[in-house]
């Protein structure tokens, strides 16, 4: 009997270096877990690693949420800022997925994106536009493309923190796979949060959250 492939990628830990491969993650979902080396909490998100705090280990599954969307949108943000979209041309067709046109319906084969990457295509069925965010389709419109780079990130911020929020409140975590571990659970009891505010939450803060305030999602996942 013939044994079944699953695709990996390659990710680091961006805490402490260590490199490895994990499963790709399926359409829509956000694997969670531990980093077998330094065992902080992390999340595979755009296909590579995001830090999230060890505090929400400790939080209800609403709340878990609530914080894994304020950390993943935070970093979206930075992505779409840092203009890590491309119009996707021909690529090697040894690491391609599979995605539904959410305009028209057609399946479509598209190269995996690469870490931190949001490839953006136009379907060769409809000819509308779909965007690539968790190895899946999202419908985007086509007017956005005409405006300018800076109008173009914050629409398309937009349209993905809008899923990333639906995405969040569904739950759709799964856990982070190690290849020579069967796996590493999220839930765990670490007992109340204790300590002030940091600095870094107040860098936080000014630098993100104030910034995203006027964002109907982002707002509603930090206020409720």
């Amino acid at each position: 009997m013939d044994m079944i492939r699953i695709p990996m990628i390659a990710v680091t830990c961006p805490h402490c270096g260590d490199k490895g491969n994990v499963p790709l993650p399926k359409a829509g979902m956000i694997p969670v877990g531990k980093c077998p080396r330094c065992s902080k909490v992390i999340a595979i998100f755009l296909n590579q690693i995001v830090l999230l705090d060890q505090k929400i280990l400790s939080c209800t599954p609403i709340d878990q949420a609530r914080d894994i969307y304020r950390v993943l949108t935070r970093f979206l943000y930075q992505r779409c800022q840092e203009l890590a979209f491309t119009r996707a041309r021909h690529a090697e067709k040894s690491r391609m997925i599979t995605v539904t046109c959410s305009h028209c319906g057609e399946k479509l084969m598209v190269p995996l994106p690469k870490a931190g990457m949001i490839p953006v295509y136009e379907c060769p069925e409809c000819h509308e536009v779909i965007i690539i965010f968790l190895n899946q389709a999202v419908r985007l419109d086509k007017k956005i493309l005409k405006l300018s780079t800076s109008d173009q990130a914050h629409n398309i911020y937009q349209v993905l923190s809008r899923f990333l929020y639906q995405r969040c409140e569904q739950l759709p975590f799964g856990q982070v796979l190690h290849p020579t571990q069967p796996g590493m659970p999220l839930c765990q009891n670490e007992g109340p949060l204790k300590g002030p505010i940091s600095q870094c939450e107040v860098d936080a803060f000014l630098g993100t959250d104030l910034i995203l305030i006027d964002n109907k999602e982002y707002f509603k996942s930090v206020f409720g």
